[in-house]
């Protein structure tokens, strides 16, 4: 991460069907089987996310309010997923993606952005995942957002369900802001989320 900007690189991830979501898939770090703060601490934090309120990693399974294994889900998922934690907050990662200007401003470059949210039981805790889109000097040019997914929609059972979206890239982007937002209705924050890329 770099300190001022939290942007990251693009490295080597700039090729067709990359993801350019860092730690998408909740699994650079250890999680955890409680509501506490352990992964997002300003030491710590969620890696390569820039950690702004309670969002951590649960464990798949660790805790009876959390999803499990066998929950609704990814079919293929890790150990951990990204889980609200005790408030309403987010956390973000700002993507450099300057070397594909040519292509972005012409002919033009399409995303699929996508992701699994959830909560627990008939709690309506969700999860949204933005992308905004931003020119050389950090304007907007446009935002996408999905997630959302609310205890009707999951049945009332505990897990994740699968949302995506796809477009056009606006040109001049030079960068992409992800913001990861937890909202809590009730209670402990059960949102949850997982390998989410774009």
């Amino acid at each position: 991460r770099d300190g001022n900007t939290h942007s990251l690189p693009p490295a080597d991830r700039l090729r067709d069907g990359d993801n350019l979501l860092f730690n998408g898939d909740a699994e650079w770090n250890s999680g955890t089987n409680s509501y506490g703060t352990t992964n997002a601490t300003p030491n710590r934090g969620v890696a390569w996310w820039f950690d702004t309120s309670s969002a951590t990693l649960g464990v798949y399974g660790s805790n009876t309010n959390f999803p499990a294994l066998s929950s609704p889900g990814p079919e293929q998922r890790g150990a951990n997923f990204f889980l609200g934690g005790i408030t309403n907050g987010f956390i973000s990662q700002r993507i450099d993606i300057s070397a594909l200007a040519a292509d972005i401003d012409f002919p033009g470059a399409d995303f699929v952005l996508s992701g699994w949210f959830g909560g627990r039981g008939t709690d309506d805790d969700f999860a949204c995942l933005t992308a905004n889109f931003l020119d050389a000097a950090g304007a907007s040019l446009g935002a996408v957002e999905l997630g959302n997914v609310m205890a009707q929609e999951r049945g009332g059972v505990t897990g994740l369900l699968a949302r995506s979206t796809n477009g056009a890239v606006p040109a001049d982007t030079r960068f992409v802001e992800f913001t990861l937002t937890n909202h809590v209705v009730t209670g402990m924050n059960d949102s949850s989320a997982d390998n989410l890329s774009f």
